[in-house]
């Protein structure tokens, strides 16, 4: 197992390099990265919203596009996004 800050793009990037170097099958990728700031949208703090999109939805698209590769040629394989109740409903307070 490899543990990485996913705000960091490279490396996201160097993890997906170290797993196809290693020659070995990919057979699932779990995407459990997540954050949550609250905040009304005059008040939020404009970096901790920019690491609300760079966890959950950059960082996330940059290694479904990194990994997939890797996935697909060791089909049967699984690409897992695991997310909160937040993604899903509206709160007062949380404009991040």
């Amino acid at each position: 197992m490899t543990v990485i800050d996913v705000r960091d793009l490279r490396a996201v990037e160097s993890a997906a390099e170290r797993v196809r170097d290693a020659d070995e099958r990919l057979v699932a990728l779990v995407w459990a990265a997540g954050v949550f700031q609250w905040g009304r949208f005059d008040t939020v703090d404009p970096a901790g919203a920019r690491d609300v999109l760079i966890t959950n939805f950059t960082a996330a698209a940059a290694a479904a596009r990194l990994f997939l590769p890797l996935l697909l040629s060791s089909a049967p394989s699984n690409l897992i996004f695991m997310g909160s109740g937040a993604g899903h409903q509206a709160y007062p307070d949380n404009a991040a």
